[in-house]
Formats: C-alpha cells, sequence, structure tokens
C-alpha cells in the first residue's frame, strides 16, 4: 500500500470520491483504490484528476512516484520566483555603486550585484 495525498485533495476541494470517480468516468471501487494506494488511473485520467481537484501530482505522490508510475514524467517544478529585494545602502556605498554603475554602463541594480559578486570572488581568493 502507498501512502498519498489523495484524501487530502479530495477534502480541499470539495469533492468526494463517488463525484471524482464520476467525473473520470471510472467506478467509485477505482478511485478509492487508488485513493488507498492500492492502485493507479491512467496517466490521462491522472492529469484530468489533478486539474479536478486543483492540485499538482507532486500534492498526490511523491516525484519518484509519479515519474516511476506515469512514464518517467515527474512533476514540472516551477521556475524560481526572483524576489524583489530592497537594501539600503549608506551614503558612501551609493556613491560607490553609482560610480560603477556610470563607469561600465551598468544599472545601479547591476553594479551593486556586481560590487557584491566581486567582494565574495576575491574572499574565495583570498581564503583559498
Amino acid at each position: 500500500m502507498l501512502v498519498s495525498g489523495w484524501k487530502k485533495a479530495l477534502t480541499k476541494s470539495g469533492r468526494s470520491q463517488r463525484s471524482l470517480a464520476q467525473a473520470l468516468s471510472v467506478s467509485p471501487v477505482e478511485v478509492n483504490m487508488v485513493v488507498q494506494g492500492r492502485a493507479f488511473l491512467t496517466p490521462d485520467k491522472f492529469e484530468r484528476a489533478c486539474e479536478l481537484l486543483s492540485c499538482r501530482p507532486s500534492d498526490l505522490y511523491t516525484e519518484d512516484v509519479v515519474a516511476l508510475a506515469y512514464g518517467g514524467q515527474a512533476p514540472k517544478k516551477k521556475p524560481a520566483v526572483k524576489r524583489d529585494t530592497r537594501v539600503r545602502l549608506d551614503d558612501d556605498v551609493m556613491d560607490r555603486v553609482e560610480f560603477v554603475a556610470n563607469d561600465e554602463h551598468l544599472t545601479r541594480t547591476q553594479a551593486a550585484n556586481a560590487i557584491i559578486r566581486r567582494a565574495f570572488e576575491t574572499r574565495r581568493i583570498d581564503h583559498v
């Protein structure tokens, strides 16, 4: 028997096993076996179930189980979202950022990133 997130997904969506079975055109017994971890849906039905439950495959099974059960197609990971972080710079540091930005034709953000990267590269070389 396989531990899964089917029960949680069903509860969260407000669907019953019976209504999911009806929407997928499968028997309630089959859905019950899937929820219990004793069976798997076909790939098409699994994809449709994810849509109906408004969840990702990784909400129902671990990535390795999805990859094994559904032809090596691990769930697609969402691309990393860039976080917009603000940092307050002292006046003298801001002057240096402005200087690098103007000197190297960069935006202030690019210049600040370049300064930080260079500082870490220098640290690594010095500490080796």
